[in-house]
Formats: C-alpha cells, sequence, structure tokens
C-alpha cells in the first residue's frame, strides 16, 4: 500500500487512514442499529421492528446474532425463505411456548418471502404495526394431515371451529428481519407514480419501510471491505499466526476489493481455511479462487 499506515489496538492491525476512517464509520452504524433493539416497553408497539436490507454474504445474519449476545437477548431465529403458509406454522410453534406478557425478539431471516408480492406485505402490515397479528385466510384444514403433531397442533390452537385458516396475535413480539430486498424510499416512489404502474411492489415495500426502524447496508467495495473486517478484528488472538493470517487476508480483500468475484464474510472465512491448510501456497490459491 502506499498510503501511510497507523496501528490500532495495542500497536495490532496496521490500516491505512483511510481504512480507519471506514471501519469508525461502521463502527458507529452499528452501534446506532444496535440501539433500536432492546429500547423499550413496547407502550404502543409503534417503530419498534428493525429491518436490514442488504447484498447476499454481507454478514446481516452474523450482525444480529452478535447483538443478540452483546445484549443477553435470547433472541428466536427463524428462516423465512419459506411460503407464509411455513412461515405461519413457525410462528404458531412461537406462540404456544412463549409468555405474552414478555417481549420476545424473533430474527425473520433471508426473509425475502414477506416483500414477494402484495399479499405477503399485506399479511406482515398486519403483524408489525396493525393488527399484530399473522392472518392467513386460506384453507388449511385439508393440509393438516400433513403436519407432524406438534406443528399441527401449534397450528389448530389458533384456529377457530368455523376458520379455514387460523390467527397468531403477536402483541409483545419485536421482529428483526434482515433480507436481500432493498426498501424503497418515499422519493423514490414519488418519482414512479403515475408511470403505467410501475410503481407496483414496491408501493407496498414503502409502506412497511415507512413504520419500521431500517437500515440499508448496501455499500460500495471499500466500506464492504470495512463491515467485514471489523468482524475479525478482535482485542486478543489466540495465536500471532492466527493474527498474521487475518492481517494478510484483510489486506488481500482490500487490495483486491474492487476485482473480488466473492467478497463476503463466508470468503473471508474460506480463505482464512485455505491458508490454514496451506500455508505457503495460500496466497496463490486466493487469486485462483477469488479473483
Amino acid at each position: 500500500m502506499v498510503e501511510n499506515t497507523k496501528t490500532e489496538k495495542n500497536g495490532q492491525h496496521p490500516f491505512t487512514e483511510k481504512q480507519l476512517e471506514l471501519l469508525k464509520e461502521v463502527r458507529e452504524l452499528k452501534l446506532s442499529m444496535s440501539d433500536l433493539i432492546g429500547f423499550n416497553s413496547l407502550d404502543d408497539n409503534k417503530y419498534s421492528h428493525l429491518i436490514i436490507s442488504g447484498p447476499p454474504g454481507l454478514g446481516k445474519t452474523h450482525f444480529v446474532k452478535t447483538l443478540f449476545k452483546e445484549r443477553g437477548i435470547n433472541g428466536i431465529p427463524i428462516s423465512g425463505s419459506v411460503s407464509l403458509y411455513a412461515l405461519g406454522i413457525r410462528l404458531a410453534i412461537l406462540n404456544t411456548i412463549r409468555d405474552p406478557n414478555e417481549i420476545t425478539y424473533v430474527h425473520v431471516d433471508d426473509s425475502d418471502v414477506i416483500f414477494k408480492d402484495e399479499e405477503s406485505c399485506n399479511i406482515f402490515k398486519q403483524v408489525l404495526f396493525d393488527d399484530q397479528e399473522f392472518i392467513y385466510e386460506k384453507n388449511v384444514r385439508r393440509l393438516l394431515s400433513s403436519l407432524d403433531e406438534s406443528h399441527r397442533l401449534a397450528v389448530e390452537s389458533h384456529m377457530t371451529e368455523d376458520s379455514i385458516g387460523f390467527r397468531i396475535s403477536l402483541k409483545n413480539v419485536v421482529f428483526i428481519i434482515t433480507t436481500n430486498v432493498p426498501l424503497p424510499t418515499d422519493k423514490q416512489i414519488f418519482k414512479l407514480l403515475g408511470k403505467n404502474g410501475l410503481a407496483g411492489i414496491k408501493v407496498h415495500r414503502n409502506a412497511i419501510r415507512s413504520r419500521c426502524r431500517y437500515r440499508d447496508l448496501s455499500f460500495d467495495d471499500s466500506k464492504r471491505w470495512a463491515w467485514i473486517a471489523d468482524a475479525f478484528i478482535k482485542e486478543k488472538y489466540p495465536s500471532e499466526e492466527e493474527e498474521n493470517l487475518i492481517t494478510s487476508m484483510l489486506a488481500f480483500l482490500w487490495d483486491y476489493r474492487s476485482e473480488m468475484n466473492e467478497h463476503s464474510i463466508r470468503t473471508a472465512e474460506k480463505m482464512l481455511l485455505i491458508a490454514q491448510n496451506d500455508p505457503i501456497n495460500y496466497f496463490q490459491t486466493w487469486k485462483n479462487e477469488f479473483l
């Protein structure tokens, strides 16, 4: 690198001025996001939920897990990469075991299905801020026999005798939703209105965004490096060898940040594994695999 470098944390990790500034920005962003979770007793449940969007592999899930751990929150993970029906079943199971008088934190991961179409968005508007209920109105009675007993009982406990669907009360539930789908701003929607229906589903995504806390992590290559690097920078390392490998890995990611065909937390983890298994030729292997 041609820029002057400094060190951080007792002489560890030499970084350029630019890298240090990016790391500072990322850490401030993470701190602002952490301040949105575990904040109050949900007096009226308005604006209690947090949505984080960003490209795949950035580490959104890793961030939420770390945040829960740091805050001492026993968050409940639920995959959103399923149908609304399957997601509803998981929420029904959750509702049978949680204390409705206590705040429950639920992380819906890979939740692109929530923003898939108008029907999905409308269902989750009710979940997040209208009725605070998950309402599934399609006929599920014919599907109950295909469920295992615990799932069937959970769904049946949220049905009435004359209902064909099921309804789940989700008061005192805070949702942290991570998704690859960016949610449009009011300005973006305004530009699309009246243009032959181009706004479409984006209007419904915007309606959810406007009623939740929201952070978009669609960074450029340099800030993406800082987000990834921060996850690997620690106060102390088990060994000098691991520290040296992490330093080399972060330097590679920075130097080739605009050329990487993969640039994510998982990429960094794979690079470290490659270097540990082949400490002599790992640099060339990195080039072959990631450029």
